[in-house]
């Protein structure tokens, strides 16, 4: 284990996608900031992604095999139960962080600082990459910045712009929530669970990647998503009510955008 404890925990849930796995894990080992811990949890027996990992992971690292039934959510509630840093992150095993990412991080929190006792949590900007599979290798079309600084945080409760990758959260949080994987768009859920706790603020930084690929397992499951959208929403509304009136108007004119009653639809929901 670590002699120094780690300032973050990057949690990665992976499913069979062993080359995607090592892109990921590597992306972490290659930041110039040493000090974190790294959780990966694997849904099934995969020797392959096993591989991966013991092939990267470093002292005060985990790698899991866990039972039961496959999917993210389970995964990353896994993972919450041994975080170690001051922060912890999701990271979709078929996405990466630049190498400065966790730097800049830690420069924009001031961790370590003797008053930093942080109340609340973060999200920064990020990349998009554009790819395509040519054979068996991977390659890059088109990388987008999308700054999203002059998003008001409190619209995550009308929808979710925030990517997973994109949002740290201190440790005192993975005590507290988990994934509720009956709810399709489960990350949203979470960050308003954690939003339901305390304040989000933006870091005007970059790091995060999101790789885009259509053939990819996670492109499709987002598409298979897109039928139960409705009821999504219905479901995340009625968790989390809106905390102020200006976002429940917001939620009113986004479903009458689409020809629907919000307020109706929940009384039936």
């Amino acid at each position: 284990m670590n002699s120094i404890a780690p300032v973050f925990s990057i949690i990665i849930a992976t499913h069979t996608r062993a080359s995607l796995l090592e892109r990921a894990i590597l992306s972490v080992r290659a930041q110039t900031f040493p000090h974190s811990q790294l959780i990966v949890i694997s849904d099934v027996h995969d020797r392959a992604s096993y591989e991966v990992a013991s092939g990267a992971l470093q002292a005060g690292d985990i790698f899991i095999e866990r039972s039961g039934s496959p999917g993210p959510s389970e995964s990353r509630n896994l993972g919450l139960s041994v975080v170690r840093g001051d922060y912890f992150i999701f990271l979709d095993d078929d996405d990466s962080f630049d190498p400065e990412f966790l730097a800049n991080c830690a420069a924009q929190l001031a961790v370590r600082a003797p008053d930093h006792k942080p109340e609340q949590f973060f999200y920064t900007n990020l990349d998009v990459v554009n790819e395509q599979l040519d054979g068996a290798t991977i390659v890059t079309q088109q990388i987008n910045k999308i700054d999203i600084t002059s998003q008001d945080p409190s619209t995550v409760y009308v929808k979710n712009f925030v990517p997973n990758n994109c949002v740290i959260y201190p440790k005192k949080l993975a005590a507290e929530i988990r994934f509720d994987a009956t709810i399709p768009y489960e990350d949203w859920d979470f960050i308003l669970n954690a939003y339901d706790r305390m304040p989000l603020q933006h870091l005007p930084i970059y790091g995060p990647k999101i790789h885009k690929n259509s053939s990819t397992e996670a492109e499709q499951r987002g598409k298979s998503n897109e039928s139960t959208l409705l009821q999504t929403y219905l479901s995340v509304y009625g968790k989390h009510p809106a905390p102020t009136p200006q976002v429940a108007m917001m939620r009113q004119n986004l479903f009458a955008s689409l020809g629907l009653d919000l307020d109706a639809l929940l009384r039936t929901a």
